[in-house]
């Protein structure tokens, strides 16, 4: 079968998938972890996930995020994306130490 078939094929299909009632498209999708970063004087949030997300939304465009973290955990710099959150007993965690040599 020649190529345009396929293509033509993919862009019907998810046309049409993407235009059902009920249905959330997004423009830009992210599945990943976010973090609670332990730092020397506490924790923040942190993760490829929470700094892919906020910089997208800051480009304009309608995120998702399917990560899994504890439910009292604070998301607040994460507003305006919508969370699809598996729900954890814990957060991940990971600590942070700066040295002269870089971050360990």
């Amino acid at each position: 079968m020649p190529v345009f078939f396929y293509l033509d094929f993919a862009i019907r299909y998810n046309s049409t998938m993407n235009l059902r009632p009920g249905k959330t498209t997004f423009d830009y999708l992210i599945v990943g972890h976010i973090t609670r970063d332990v730092i020397y004087d506490g924790f923040r949030l942190g993760g490829i996930a929470i700094y892919s997300a906020i910089t997208a939304r800051r480009m304009g465009l309608k995120v998702g995020l399917v990560t899994s973290y504890y439910e009292n955990y604070s998301i607040e710099p994460l507003e305006g994306i919508q969370i699809y959150n598996v729900k954890s007993e814990r957060t991940t965690t990971l600590r942070k130490v700066y040295t002269p040599f870089g971050r360990e």
